[in-house]
């Protein structure tokens, strides 16, 4: 019997063997039902989470905050679910966020200076609702120039009842009658 001396590719698949059994004995834990998958079930999770942590740090730092501020969803969270940007249950988010972010990047450095920006917003509405739009907050009464500027423009628009105009933000919700904030929720 003849034994080739193992190439590259026998040493892989050695490593990757070795590798398989050490994740299967390693005491990885338990899923929260107490079923752990079995042994392929915890090597295809984790090259699952390796390929999501990878696909999110090649997402600009800056859009990962977008998603984690405006949708309320940890990147880092997701990639130890296995769920990277381009996941359809997050996609949608990952491509609103980066085009805030290009706009933003072109809207010129004003913009990029909070104290030029609060400048601007107090000449525009006032001391007041500056200060709150500035933060990012909004108010019942709000212009919906105002809600652009303290969140950016909607991810969808929709007319309701009676002339209601609703903007949706996330799971946020923010309604307009005759051109005002007229609610705010979820």
């Amino acid at each position: 019997m003849t034994f080739k001396k193992p190439g590259p590719r026998g040493l892989v698949w050695r490593c990757a063997t070795v590798g398989c059994f050490v994740l299967a004995f390693s005491g990885a834990p338990a899923t929260a039902d107490g079923d752990d998958g079995g042994f392929f079930g915890r090597v295809l999770n984790t090259l699952q989470q390796s390929a999501a942590r990878a696909a999110w740090q090649g997402i600009d730092p800056a859009v990962q905050n977008c998603v984690q501020s405006k949708y309320n969803v940890n990147p880092a969270d997701l990639a130890t679910q296995g769920i990277g940007p381009g996941d359809p249950r997050v996609s949608q988010y990952v491509d609103n966020c980066q085009q805030l972010v290009s706009q933003g990047d072109s809207a010129g450095q004003a913009q990029a200076d909070p104290a030029e920006r609060l400048k601007d917003l107090t000449a525009k509405y006032g001391a007041k609702a500056a200060k709150k739009i500035a933060a990012g907050n909004i108010d019942i009464g709000f212009t919906q120039d105002e809600v652009t500027d303290a969140w950016g423009n909607p991810d969808d628009r929709r007319q309701g009842s009676k002339g209601k105009e609703i903007w949706v933000y996330g799971q946020d919700n923010v309604t307009f009658s005759r051109g005002k904030v007229s609610a705010v929720g979820h």
